[in-house]
């Protein structure tokens, strides 16, 4: 996955503002093959009565897709954080997936992953920073 350095800022910075509640949010780009290009990010309102998930505002699914597709891109993930967990998927993660998705999960330590559903298996992503 290519994303830029100011990208993972935005997202770490929305993680540590959302403590202790999941940060969400949307990633905008396109796929091309294997390769994962993130050209930017949608901050998301969580609307999960829990802290420790998240369930991302429709408005803003809706806000997310005009504006990627206003930029000849493509809604292509979510990113969320785990406060008190790692950046791997949990269990309700793994059964609130869509195929095909791509999810940058952030830690309450700032370390942050990446990962697609790839059948009814999350594959973890290569993340490949850059400062454009």
């Amino acid at each position: 996955m290519e994303i830029p350095r100011h990208i993972i800022e935005e997202i770490l910075r929305h993680s540590m503002e959302e403590m202790p509640r999941e940060a969400c949010g949307l990633i905008i780009g396109h796929i091309e093959g294997s390769r994962v290009i993130v050209k930017g990010i949608h901050r998301a309102g969580n609307i999960s009565g829990s802290q420790l998930l998240y369930e991302v505002d429709p408005q803003d699914i809706y806000r997310a897709i005009k504006e990627a597709e206003s930029s000849g891109l493509e809604l292509i993930g979510v990113y969320h954080s785990h406060p008190v967990g790692t950046p791997t998927p949990s269990k309700i993660d793994e059964e609130r997936a869509i195929p095909g998705f791509i999810y940058l999960i952030v830690s309450g330590s700032g370390d942050f992953k990446a990962f697609k559903l790839s059948g009814s298996r999350f594959e973890e992503l290569e993340i490949s920073e850059h400062t454009s």
